[in-house]
């Protein structure tokens, strides 16, 4: 078993040529709304039959107040609402309110697309629990969940005291 580049060859995200058969009646969620996690929902939204990404901050950021900030805005602003749908109530999550710069504001790979399948929702509201369920949000809804991917620029560098395998007997800290 190997792994594979992504779709888009300029990013350093790699996946597992395994073939994961049809998709699985599994719980996913994705947590995370930069670019990692909106690779991770358009990439595993393949081979999942029901996935709920959650997003949740937004990050502003650089470059106000010149002309080609306010044209960036309204760039991003025309391919969101293309990608969305003029009507989609998600438009006011993803419709930038901030300077255009360092944030990825028009994800590629048909990631606005998906969001728009059937096997897709979108969550809005903040994580306040994890329970062995799943997860509770701030609106008290409980989700029930399989699997949690998160892609939240969490820093993994720390090498635990205890020893953690992954595929292919690999150690945490090896790699």
């Amino acid at each position: 078993m190997g792994s594979i580049e992504v779709d888009r060859p300029t990013e350093a995200y790699r996946v597992w040529d395994t073939y994961l058969g049809e998709p699985r009646q599994l719980r996913v969620i994705t947590i995370g709304a930069g670019a990692a996690g909106l690779n991770l929902a358009y990439q595993i939204n393949r081979h999942i039959k029901n996935i709920n990404h959650i997003i949740y901050e937004k990050n502003p950021e650089i470059i106000k107040g010149s002309p080609e900030q306010a044209e960036a805005v309204q760039f991003s602003t025309n391919e969101v609402k293309n990608k969305l749908g003029a009507n989609n109530p998600l438009l006011k999550y993803f419709l930038p309110d901030f300077s255009i710069g360092c944030q990825c504001t028009t994800p590629g790979n048909s990631y606005l697309e998906a969001l728009t399948k059937d096997n897709v929702r979108v969550i809005i509201d903040a994580i306040t629990e994890v329970i062995p369920e799943g997860i509770k949000t701030a609106t008290s809804e409980i989700i029930k969940v399989d699997i949690f991917a998160y892609a939240t620029r969490f820093n993994i560098s720390f090498c635990p005291r205890y020893l953690l395998i992954g595929q292919n007997g690999i150690q945490l800290g090896q790699q």
